[in-house]
């Protein structure tokens, strides 16, 4: 009878030293995921939406869900503006890359593409479109 009480004293300690370690695990968690929270809002400075990554383009932000995840210096090609829609063209812009963050607090754009380091510089071309744009 002493060794049944033993058996189940060890095992009830076991499954609850097991669920107070996994329930420490979600706390960490979830304290490591509000000290980043807090970290971007004392910055002002984002990195990521949603799994997105959030880059500067010179004054503009947008957001890249590509892979691999772009780095400063890299060219982009930009979605159109409510400008483009005015100027009557399609818009297609190339860009580089300036900033691996934002502070910018709204609605962003996505980055149709980067543009391959083998791709001459100005002339893109739009799969989307089937076409080619100097952008020059």
């Amino acid at each position: 009878m002493a060794a049944v009480g033993r058996n189940g004293w060890s095992e009830g300690f076991r499954e609850g030293f097991s669920s107070g370690l996994q329930s420490g695990e979600g706390r960490i968690a979830q304290l490591e995921a509000r000290v980043r929270e807090l970290e971007q809002a004392t910055t002002g400075r984002i990195d990521r939406i949603t799994g997105d990554q959030v880059v500067e383009v010179g004054r503009y932000a947008y957001r890249w869900a590509g892979s691999p995840p772009l780095k400063i210096g890299d060219r982009v090609l930009l979605p159109k503006s409510w400008l483009s829609d005015l100027r009557g063209d399609t818009g297609l812009q190339e860009g580089v890359v300036t900033a691996l963050e934002s502070a910018y607090q709204g609605e962003l754009k996505a980055i149709v593409r980067k543009i391959a380091d083998a791709e001459s510089p100005g002339i893109v071309v739009d799969p989307a479109l089937g076409e080619h744009h100097c952008t020059d």
